[in-house]
């Protein structure tokens, strides 16, 4: 599946570290494995994974990427949208 999610080439930074960590807490939560997490949102797990270890760039996630991760964690997309902007801050 193509998305505009993009491997950082260093390091995670902290912001996207913590959205991952919280995403994995969501989905532990909710008793879902990446693969049955992916399948609730429409997309694929190896980008899922990507999220939870920080590896994806928060800079590039589109509208409809940002829907498919909250169908992932049975969230609300205000829930969503407010971590992101709590985290947006360039925290690297």
């Amino acid at each position: 599946m193509a998305t505009d999610l993009k491997l950082n080439e260093s390091q995670p930074n902290k912001a996207a570290i913590r959205l991952g960590a919280w995403l994995k807490a969501r989905r532990e939560e909710l008793g879902r494995t990446l693969r049955e997490a992916a399948e609730h949102g429409g997309c694929s797990d190896p980008w899922l994974s990507q999220l939870e270890t920080g590896h994806a760039s928060l800079a590039s996630i589109r509208v409809d990427n940002l829907n498919k991760i909250a169908k992932a964690y049975d969230l609300e997309m205000v829930t969503l949208l407010e971590k992101l902007r709590i985290l947006q801050p360039s925290e690297k």
